[in-house]
């Protein structure tokens, strides 16, 4: 009964794969499901799978964008300093998500 079962939703059912990183360097790996519901596509998951997976192109380009100027930095006594200005600019603590990977199967 249970193979039966498996075998007939795996029709509807597709995992996706997160994994994410915090500036505080707490890498998260995540599993969810995405159901389909009709034949035209349209597929249902949870709220907070949809925020992560839409925020997720917007919080790597901004890790790309502070990563870009703190490459610039000058490498001297007030780095320090520079770069705490760069992390309030961006917001950054060690919780932000600084980094979200997705794979769909």
């Amino acid at each position: 009964m249970f193979e039966a079962s498996i075998e007939k939703i795996l029709q509807f059912t597709r995992p996706i794969h997160t994994i994410s990183r915090t500036y505080g360097g707490l890498v998260s790996p995540g599993t969810s499901t995405l159901f389909f519901v009709n034949d035209k596509g349209v597929a249902i998951t949870c709220k907070h799978v949809l925020n992560l997976i839409l925020a997720s192109d917007n919080i790597n380009q901004t890790y790309a964008k502070f990563k870009a100027e703190r490459d610039k930095l000058p490498k001297d006594n007030k780095y320090k300093k520079h770069l705490q200005g760069l992390e309030l600019k961006y917001h950054y603590t060690k919780e932000t998500t600084i980094q979200v990977k997705k794979h769909f199967s």
